[in-house]
């Protein structure tokens, strides 16, 4: 799995597309907190972060 950022805007990607958070499932929010690069780089992804 290789994620990458989408602009919904341009077309090329629909919210079918989309993986969404589901805050009930542990499995997938363990699997974004692992997506996290660091934002100096060019191309990182952006720091997935919920409710506190």
């Amino acid at each position: 799995m290789t994620p990458v950022i989408v602009d919904l805007a341009d077309g090329s990607a629909s919210m079918g597309d989309l993986w969404v958070h589901d805050q009930h499932d542990s499995f997938k929010a363990s699997i974004l907190v692992r997506l996290f690069e660091d934002p100096r780089h060019e191309g990182a992804m952006p720091r997935p972060f919920g409710l506190f």
